[in-house]
């Protein structure tokens, strides 16, 4: 009686496993499928599963990593041992244990090699912290399983100098779940060696770096639609993210980041100004170097008041636009903080997608036929309006990805391989 119990628990057990490998398949190649023409880059075994990085496609993101099949070793050996089947489906479970087996074993070896190329990163001797200084940046994505790694992170940077960028904002996000009051370190948690690797290979050659630690909220939100009410709550919130920007400060400090930004978005908090400039002052105490905040356009950056705390006013300055692309409006609000604040201002995120009508919202990627003329207009606009400002001094647009690989089609706001990005290096390589 209890042997055929086991049995029965071992069959249905077997077949729930196989049902998670069907679920976690199909849902790997309709994610796929949904950017499919992409080009497959890379191949790669993980601990947790098989995953497929791809460029391009018809979303027009670079470097997305599509999981094709997830927990698949589990799985496997889970029907291994569970399932009294045939040999036929015996077959098929141990086929399915080889290719988890294989995740699990070059999971450990791939961490390995890793190491060893932090390891051999040399050291590079920075000055003094400089609190003010000029920035032509760009905004530098983490964009599949290797990105950042210190050659790929080489090698892009080279090409990117070859436009006159000379700073790059490196984002680490953490994650919040919506409700809740605790903000975690997110998947970025045990990568810290690679950003400071990352620092060293900009300095060597005489790049800056900006570190933006960012909050990816979920369900499917921006930092902006945070809202606490209850003041306990808001509290327990503040407490978590300073955990959170303090983990990633003594970071900054470590590999010696130029700049840090101690918040990005946070519109419906950046109100809170005794938590905030309490954050500053402990961020102070373990980072040397200037300190400043990623408004958003609207009431996060026209009713900030704390900005004589920090050593820059930011804006991620994506205000909508008339189609005569008159940036005179936006001047008027950039220019007003200045005066009340008489800091200087940097764009710490600016962007437009490559599609017709971009600057009536600068921050969406709709599905519209790419035009990269009209980007190219807005980026000259942008420039023309910003570069010779007394107050201005710098930006990072929204985005380069780390492997910096576009297809014909992209519609994103990245600049790279498109003419924007000309535009971009004429300004940089000129004197100001």
């Amino acid at each position: 009686m209890i042997y055929k119990i086991l049995r029965i628990a071992a069959a249905v057990g077997g077949r729930i496993c196989w049902l998670i490998v069907c679920i976690y398949l199909a849902s790997g190649i309709v994610s796929y499928a949904r950017r499919w023409p992409a080009k497959v880059v890379a191949v790669v075994p993980r601990l947790d599963g098989i995953r497929v990085v791809t460029e391009g496609g018809r979303r027009g993101r670079p470097g997305q990593e599509d999981s094709v099949t997830l927990a698949v070793g589990l799985a496997a050996w889970g029907g291994l041992f569970l399932v009294p089947w045939s040999r036929r489906r015996w077959a098929g479970v141990l086929a399915l244990g080889v290719v988890g087996g294989v995740a699990m074993g070059t999971e450990p070896w791939r961490r390995m090699k890793l190491q060893q190329e932090l390891a051999a990163v040399p050291a590079v001797k920075v000055g003094a912290y400089q609190k003010v200084f000029f920035q032509r940046g760009v905004s530098f994505i983490r964009d599949g399983y290797d990105a950042y790694h210190p050659k790929p992170t080489a090698a892009m940077f080279d090409s990117l100098k070859n436009y006159g960028v000379d700073s790059v904002a490196v984002v680490p996000y953490g994650n919040y779940r919506q409700g809740s009051t605790e903000v975690t370190l997110g998947w970025d948690n045990g990568d810290e060696e690679l950003y400071i690797a990352l620092m060293k290979v900009a300095h060597a050659r005489g790049m800056r770096v900006m570190l933006k630690p960012q909050l990816w909220v979920m369900p499917g939100m921006f930092p902006g639609a945070i809202r606490i009410e209850d003041e306990g709550a808001r509290r327990a919130w503040f407490e978590s993210y300073s955990r959170f920007i303090l983990h990633w400060a003594t970071i900054a400090e470590r590999g010696h980041a130029d700049l840090f930004v101690v918040g990005t978005e946070l519109e419906k908090l950046s109100g809170q100004q005794t938590e905030w400039r309490n954050i500053v002052l402990r961020v102070r105490k373990v980072y040397g170097g200037p300190l400043t905040y990623a408004a958003n356009q609207g009431p996060d950056f026209e009713k900030f008041a704390w900005w004589d705390a920090l050593d820059y006013i930011g804006l991620n300055e994506y205000y909508p636009l008339t189609d005569s692309l008159d940036f005179s409006p936006v001047l008027d609000r950039v220019e007003a903080a200045h005066k009340r604040f008489g800091k200087p201002v940097i764009l710490t995120e600016v962007g437009f997608a490559s599609m017709a009508g971009s600057h009536l919202e600068p921050w969406s990627e709709p599905r519209r036929p790419p035009d990269f003329q009209h980007q190219k207009r807005c980026y000259e606009a942008l420039l023309a309006a910003f570069w010779n400002k007394p107050w201005f001094y710098g930006m990072y647009p929204w985005k380069v990805s780390a492997r910096g690989d576009v297809g014909p089609e992209d519609r994103s706001l990245t600049p790279w391989k498109k003419p924007a990005m000309d535009v971009l290096g004429l300004y940089y390589k000129a004197k100001r």
